[in-house]
């Protein structure tokens, strides 16, 4: 299966190149690879890049949850403490202050980009994000959480793009963290979900081998 895949996917490459709009593309819908990624068995599975993937209520539930990620003023999240622009809030402040999930979702989606702002809507929102990584114990709770909403909806493998950035101790605990994740909603949910970590390579000043390991 993994040959035939990789060879519809090098001729749907050739047809459409990487750049396809699903909506106006209909030709997608009538190619091999399409028609064979509609017979995989085992639901849906997801490829995303990380940090905001969670729906916004889940998304402002998990800052709820976290007292140590602060909103900025100017809707960036940050690490509580130094470092920390003056204003910034817990989200909880924020919530009894009046906020609400709609007014991040205006902040924090393509909904409040407007046309001429898609694609620095898409570049911000990782640096929005970012902090949701700063941890191995927020990136255990973020992935955790992740893992089972997506499950709850029917997906059983998930695939992430993930940011192994800072030193080697720093990227190994982040990866561990996303196996640790992985346990536990084994465990809790279901022992058949599976996660396969992507690793953004360019983000480490050295590729380390145990990246590998890990992924596995």
């Amino acid at each position: 299966m993994s040959r035939e895949f990789e060879s519809l996917k090098t001729a749907f490459k050739e047809q459409f190149g990487t750049s396809i709009d699903f909506l106006r593309d209909r030709a997608v819908y009538d190619t091999p690879l399409f028609k064979f990624l509609q017979k995989l068995p085992k639901g849906a599975d997801l490829h995303a890049h990380c940090d905001a993937i969670l729906p916004m209520s889940e998304q402002v539930a998990f800052l709820k949850d976290h007292p140590e990620l602060e909103i900025t003023p100017e809707w960036q999240i940050h690490y509580s403490g130094v470092g920390a622009p003056y204003g910034s809030k817990t989200m909880a402040k924020l919530l009894d202050e009046g906020l609400t999930v709609e007014d991040f979702r205006r902040q924090w989606t393509v909904l409040g980009a407007g046309e001429i702002r898609t694609w620095d809507w898409f570049e911000g929102i990782f640096i929005k994000c970012g902090s949701i990584c700063t941890t191995p114990s927020l990136v255990q709770d973020y992935y955790t959480r992740v893992l089972k909403y997506y499950h709850s909806i029917g997906v059983w493998h998930v695939e992430l793009r993930c940011p192994f950035f800072g030193t080697r101790e720093d990227a190994l605990a982040r990866g561990e963290a996303f196996l640790h994740a992985l346990e536990t909603v084994r465990a809790e949910v279901d022992p058949a979900i599976t996660l396969r970590i992507v690793a953004c390579a360019g983000k480490n000043d050295v590729w380390d081998p145990q990246f590998d390991t890990l992924m596995e």
